[in-house]
């Protein structure tokens, strides 16, 4: 059944994208009532929360995770008691500020922590689960994702490739290596599950690369327009998006290349300042926009006009 969140305290409006054929402004997250997870009292705030550094946004069902770098927290949104709940018990399992995270189908998720060479899997309450280490192939986790196949992948920066484990820790084998050759990266930045394999964007190649979760190369997709990428997402019919913070925009591409650009620099709904990740679930992206102490939540329109001219 499709998911209808109605987000009240999330400031909702009708304004969109300027112009957009692509996105409507659905909602800001950028506080809500707490809710405690534990006994533990979060000091300095009152009945209100509020998100001050987002950088990476995971979400599946009504649930939204999000990760605040300035209070090294990880908050559990849920949209059906539209309440933001601190998960306490995560931040002493890390030993540097994580990067990125991806959510499970169960609500449990998984956490990037670069400085302790680590991905950690926790419950939704916020319980560890388990560990994913390499002491030899992974020093710099940068991204993590769930293939379809429900292995999952991580990117590391230092060493330009992706590991795969299953689902018991045990990593079983590397995808791709440094350099400027076919299925080559030279600054892993973010990947994201496709329905047709994962793609991998870094900073310094002008294509996304897109694997299947055997490691094998699909094919490679340009995106000139793109300066400095920070994040990709794709949603449900394989549309890639990339954001760009060379000047504030998300760049929306399709197999023929580029579809759309949406927002720029600025403070209003729809504009960005600093987008530090992306993330589709069903039929909603969420923007981490960083420097504006908030994530964004657009609504993917079903289809695109310039998609239906093609």
């Amino acid at each position: 059944m499709r998911r209808l969140v109605p987000l009240l305290l999330l400031l909702i409006c009708s304004a969109s994208v300027q112009a957009a054929e692509s996105l409507a402004h659905f909602a800001n997250i950028n506080r809500a009532p707490l809710q405690e997870n534990n006994a533990l009292s979060f000091a300095g705030v009152g009945e209100f929360v509020s998100i001050t550094n987002p950088v990476s946004v995971g979400a599946r069902g009504n649930l939204v995770y999000i990760v605040d770098a300035a209070k090294q927290l990880v908050y559990r949104y849920n949209s059906s008691n539209e309440n933001l709940t601190p998960l306490y018990s995560v931040s002493s399992h890390l030993q540097g500020v994580p990067n990125a995270i991806t959510v499970d189908h169960d609500g449990s998720f998984f956490l990037s922590d670069p400085f302790g060479r680590q991905v950690l899997h926790f419950t939704m309450q916020g319980e560890l689960q388990r560990i994913y280490k390499d002491a030899i192939n992974l020093t710099n986790p940068v991204a993590v994702n769930l293939a379809l196949s429900g292995e999952l992948f991580i990117a590391d920066r230092l060493y330009d490739h992706i590991v795969v484990f299953n689902r018991a820790g045990q990593p079983l084998r590397a995808i791709g290596q440094r350099g400027t050759g076919k299925g080559q990266f030279l600054e892993i930045i973010d990947m994201a599950t496709g329905p047709d394999g994962i793609y991998v964007i870094d900073r310094l190649s002008k294509n996304v690369k897109v694997f299947s979760a055997e490691g094998g190369l699909i094919r490679e997709m340009p995106r000139p327009e793109v300066v400095a990428p920070t994040a990709i997402a794709i949603d449900y019919a394989e549309r890639v998006y990339i954001s760009d913070d060379f000047d504030d925009t998300i760049k929306i591409y399709n197999r023929d290349g580029l579809l759309e650009t949406v927002g720029g620099t600025g403070s209003r709904n729809g504009l960005f300042r600093m987008i530090s990740d992306l993330h589709v679930d069903n039929n909603f992206l969420y923007v981490a926009d960083s420097a504006n102490d908030r994530v964004q939540v657009f609504l993917i329109k079903a289809a695109f006009n310039s998609d239906k001219q093609q």
